[in-house]
């Protein structure tokens, strides 16, 4: 099927969304871009407020493969590649196609329509963190860890948890160090490393876009930016600075 025919498609499917009221502002260029790339359903999916539409991936296909053929996600693309990682928890030059302990394999992503607008994963202030200076929450089951000062949400970003089990409890940033080697898994490095507890630390690693560690946290390290999120929290961070991870 042509370019041409694929773009007259998706805008026929793209109409019934043109009647509906303007609550948000989905980008009808961006998601004819989509379908004509010939891997989508066509089907609108709300994550954390945002609307999104799903691509398959083939295999040995990474997150900047898919963007960099989207004309819309080009204009600006470092911002938006970042926001598309972060949805996807997905490092920006993983290929998909492995698959993991628990069988787990991916083969999607999820391309928000709605550039401008930021997904809502946590609360942006929490009465319960109020009297803390600094708090660290870790979600594995949305699979974010967000960072609070008095309560406030400061930012979060996307974490790759154990692919069996993380334990589920309170701890205190004991130790932090830039070049960490483990002492378990191989000497495998562990840049800007926190250590949370026991042989459990959050670190810079690679996010597949699933649950895939051996029990650690992990959180982009290198992802195209000269600033990345495993640097951030590890400056954030101080020892002492409690958290929880849930």
């Amino acid at each position: 099927m042509s370019r041409k025919i694929l773009l007259i498609a998706a805008a026929a499917l793209f109409l019934p969304f043109l009647n509906q009221p303007a609550t948000a502002e989905i980008s009808q260029k961006l998601y004819c871009e989509i379908m004509a790339l010939g891997r989508s359903d066509g089907k609108i999916v709300d994550y954390y407020g945002v609307k999104c539409l799903a691509v398959r991936l083939q295999r040995g296909e990474a997150l900047y493969h898919i963007l960099r053929r989207l004309p819309s996600v080009n204009q600006d693309y470092y911002a938006q590649r970042k926001k598309i990682s972060l949805i996807n928890r997905l490092s920006l030059f993983y290929a998909s196609g492995w698959e993991a302990a628990d069988g787990t394999k991916r083969s999607q992503v999820l391309i928000p329509l709605e550039p401008d607008k930021e997904p809502q994963v946590f609360p942006g202030f929490d009465h319960s963190l109020a009297s803390h200076r600094k708090y660290l929450l870790i979600d594995c089951r949305k699979g974010y860890a967000a960072l609070y000062e008095q309560g406030k949400l400061k930012g979060y970003y996307a974490v790759s948890s154990g692919m069996r089990r993380t334990p589920s409890r309170a701890f205190r940033i004991s130790g932090k160090e830039k070049d960490h080697y483990s002492s378990l898994y191989d000497n495998a490095w562990m840049p800007w490393s926190c250590h949370l507890f026991g042989n459990y630390f959050l670190h810079g690693g690679v996010l597949p876009g699933y649950d895939d560690s051996r029990g650690c946290i992990r959180v982009f390290n290198f992802n195209g930016d000269d600033v990345d999120d495993s640097k951030i929290i590890f400056n954030w961070v101080e020892i002492g600075t409690p958290g929880r991870i849930q």
